[in-house]
């Protein structure tokens, strides 16, 4: 803690302060500066992160930082903190003014209202929450208390053209979705404010043509999106909205209609064009984003990854095969136990990612820079011993078996890449797995191929902050021994849209190949390289390898095999 108690130093303040001028701000940046101040402050001991996440002076600039971004999802982020520190709030003025606004944000006006008067009683000489009182005020048609605030806020900021608008609009009786619609010197609206304002207000009878057009079961809203059950003659499927009920009663009925309607005829399209990666396997849940776009999760067991079928808002099919995934890892647990709580702070303390999540208990879920995150805690270790015998796997490990034999629940972290960049996506999965590897008891980490401890999982994750892949977190470097030869194989390049690596007649030592294996990996990777039949590859040592594209070895489909030569142990007579 700083010699003033607080998590925050003065140093601190002036460098998140600098993301800001007087005319425009890099708010996302902001976000990302407290969240390594608290990495920072948590790895030297000057506070913890329980300290951190009850913090006054922390919850007030990352709600400023989320409320400035303006989405539902950093409106949501900015609750949370501030909710968590409303006890140290008494006589602050600001927190009142930033929690109400993100409440009003968050689809809940009328709570907003309740504490916007708090904060006018705690802290009167405060102006701002007179602004968002009176505005409120005005839209639910209270012309005498809408003036009335307005001019209190004069009397504080003489002439401030906020308050001064806020006369016009008392006078022109204006909505809220007007007034926050507006914005200060331009003369159209703001596209991502008049987006944001879709959540304030319930359109109550747009809300009522969509839900009777649903027929939903178990409706569940703004937790935070609105999810509800559907039944389909293949079973019943969760459906999430991933909007909150203000928002949703904006859109034009016929065009949630026209998506509902269409999940049959959607999977179906994702079943011809996926065939047997979906065979045999149900349809679970359906996505709906703000833009209309939709995504079918088909569910898979026994180890299987699950496949996601994406569809843009004209309902077409999208199959990228660039964008690679879906990343998943299983983290191995020795108790039946997780911190969901724990999870999200060291996401935003460790990493800087700053998520909401929707959670019933055993599976949280939340979406970050497009991409779906699912975290789900399983009880039981990972079914049929797949985790043990993938632990065989790991010769870097000599006790893997045993260790993670001791496994009695297992969290997985999927994440369904919605973007176009997969280095991106998994760097993003690996940060996610790392902070959840700093659950207690954790030992160690299922990816494709193998089970890594959980702390050479972190330390691989850690070069990330250098600007580095991890590569050991992504891609599998197998070795087997046959007559004298050492083949090396790799399992993790296909969720690159790569094919899969092996060895062929290497005599070399195994770590020398590992470190070829290594080097090479990191170039088809980071260049986004694809090897090609009659390709040559070139060894440090100057040796000419060629390539060839063939049915794998060790793998199911074609791979691409790096052919050793024979090495000349003794010269021909010849050359002597």
């Amino acid at each position: 803690m700083n010699d003033l108690g607080g998590v925050l130093r003065p140093e601190d303040f002036r460098e998140i302060q600098s993301y800001e001028d007087d005319s425009s701000g890099d708010f996302e940046g902001m976000l990302d500066c407290i969240g390594r101040i608290i990495a920072v402050g948590v790895s030297e001991g000057r506070f913890t992160e329980r300290q951190a996440h009850h913090d006054l002076d922390v919850a007030l600039m990352i709600a400023y930082a989320c409320n400035n971004i303006g989405d539902y999802e950093h409106f949501r982020t900015s609750l949370q903190w501030l909710s968590d520190v409303e006890d140290l709030a008494r006589g602050c003025g600001v927190w009142f003014y930033r929690y109400a606004n993100a409440l009003m944000y968050c689809g809940r006006p009328r709570l907003a209202m309740e504490y916007l008067l708090r904060g006018t009683d705690e802290e009167p000489s405060y102006p701002w929450n007179w602004l968002t009182l009176g505005r409120l005020y005005c839209h639910y048609g209270d012309r005498s208390k809408a003036l009335s605030a307005a001019r209190r806020g004069l009397d504080l900021v003489p002439a401030d053209p906020d308050f001064t608008a806020l006369m016009g609009d008392i006078e022109a009786c204006r909505t809220i979705e007007e007034m926050e619609s507006r914005q200060p010197g331009e003369d159209s609206p703001d596209r991502t404010a008049v987006e944001a304002v879709k959540g304030i207000m319930v359109d109550p009878e747009g809300l009522r043509e969509v839900k009777e057009a649903l027929r939903p079961a178990g409706w569940i809203a703004d937790h935070p999106y609105c999810t509800y059950v559907m039944d389909l003659p293949g079973g019943s499927v969760f459906v999430t909205l991933m909007m909150n009920e203000a928002y949703l009663s904006k859109i034009p009925v016929q065009d949630i209609r026209r998506i509902i309607d269409a999940i049959p005829d959607m999977e179906d399209a994702a079943r011809a064009a996926l065939g047997r990666r979906v065979e045999g396997r149900p349809l679970y849940a359906v996505s709906v984003d703000r833009g209309l776009r939709s995504f079918l999760s088909f569910a898979g067991y026994g180890g299987q990854e699950p496949v996601i079928a994406s569809f843009d808002e004209r309902m077409s099919l999208d199959v990228p095969r660039d964008r690679g995934g879906p990343f998943i890892a299983m983290v191995l647990l020795e108790e039946d136990a997780w911190d969901p709580d724990r999870i999200q702070f060291d996401l935003v303390s460790q990493w800087g990612i700053r998520c909401r999540f929707s959670t019933d208990g055993s599976n949280l879920t939340f979406e970050c820079d497009g991409d779906l995150v699912i975290i789900s805690k399983t009880s039981g270790p990972v079914p049929d011993g797949e985790a043990e015998e993938n632990a065989l796997n790991n010769y870097r490990w000599p006790d893997a078996r045993d260790r993670v034999g001791q496994h009695r629940a297992h969290i997985m972290v999927a994440l369904v890449n919605h973007g176009s960049d997969c280095i991106a996506a998994a760097t993003l999965h690996t940060k996610i797995v790392s902070a959840v590897c700093r659950q207690p008891g954790t030992i160690g980490v299922y990816i494709p191929g193998a089970v890594i401890s959980a702390d050479d999982y972190v330390r691989e994750a850690e070069s990330i902050r250098d600007g580095a892949l991890p590569i050991g977190d992504w891609v599998w470097v197998g070795l087997s021994h046959r007559d004298g030869e050492v083949r090396s194989y790799t399992c993790g390049l296909h969720l690159f849209g790569k094919l899969e690596v092996e060895t062929v007649g290497c005599r070399d030592r195994p770590d020398t190949l590992l470190t070829f294996m290594n080097d090479l990996l990191y170039h088809i990777l980071a260049a986004d390289e694809d090897l090609s039949d009659g390709d040559i590859v070139q060894h440090p040592d100057g040796r000419m390898l060629r390539v060839e594209v063939s049915e794998g070895i060790t793998t199911d489909g074609d791979t691409v095999k790096i052919l050793f030569p024979p090495r000349i142990d003794r010269f021909p007579s010849h050359l002597i």
